[in-house]
């Protein structure tokens, strides 16, 4: 049975009262996903975003890539169908296609050329680094020497890949750590501001409890509060 939305309020002694615009630049809205994480101050516009994912030196042998089943390297018949399909839904909502479109594509394409980026992180940056994350850990990917982990799934910590839960704690640490060191806020800064967790609506106690022990203990935060995606979303409709 779902759980009524609620938001959850943990905070340390000591505590001053402060100006809105003072606490709303000192407070990191955290908000974790499987795949992606936002984090941001309150003040911000909008959230960063980088891959929830981290990659730690291993001696260990990377795991043989899996491959899905009837997946082959011929796309003409899919795109066939792709097309077969929009000539339907074109016909049927009785819409005016553009009659030289492959055409102004081309022309778009030659005239804006392609630029190739190395997304492959620097040879002196990775030799003195122990752990990379974000974009970063995808480059370097299941080579040799180097172990890919994803420490959040379906709204818990992620287990499965994981000897211990020390192993996954100190993960998500590392990485909410290196997301706020790309918005200029250093671990030494912690104890000035404060945390705005955001959880799933159907949440695990123990997920919620240990999250708030990194704020707290790990990280240092000197006041964190928890809250629900779905009171998030009704608060700003």
């Amino acid at each position: 049975m779902a759980r009524r939305s609620t938001c959850v309020l943990v905070l340390a002694t000591g505590l001053t009262e402060q100006p809105a615009a003072s606490r709303a630049s000192r407070t990191i809205v955290i908000h974790p996903g499987s795949r992606m994480l936002r984090i941001g101050r309150a003040a911000d516009p909008s959230p960063l975003c980088i891959p929830n994912v981290i990659s730690r030196r291993s001696t260990r042998p990377p795991p043989p890539r899996r491959w899905l089943p009837g997946i082959d390297s011929s796309l003409d018949p899919k795109l066939a169908a792709l097309r077969d399909d929009y000539r339907q839904r074109v016909r049927f909502y009785k819409l005016r296609p553009t009659t030289n479109g492959t055409g102004l594509a081309q022309e778009f394409n030659a005239a804006h050329p392609l630029v190739e980026v190395d997304a492959e992180p620097a040879a002196d940056d990775v030799g003195a680094k122990a752990c990379l994350v974000g974009e970063a850990a995808l480059a370097v990917g299941d080579e040799e020497g180097w172990a890919l982990r994803w420490p959040h799934r379906r709204g818990r910590f992620n287990t499965l890949n994981y000897a211990s839960s020390a192993e996954v704690l100190s993960d998500t640490a590392a990485i909410w750590t290196h997301a706020l060191g790309q918005l200029g806020v250093q671990s030494r800064d912690f104890g000035s501001h404060s945390a705005l967790l955001v959880i799933p609506d159907l949440f695990d106690h123990v997920y919620v409890r240990e999250s708030v022990s990194i704020l707290f203990r790990e990280m240092g935060f000197k006041q964190v509060a928890v809250i629900q995606v779905r009171a998030q979303l009704r608060r700003y409709r």
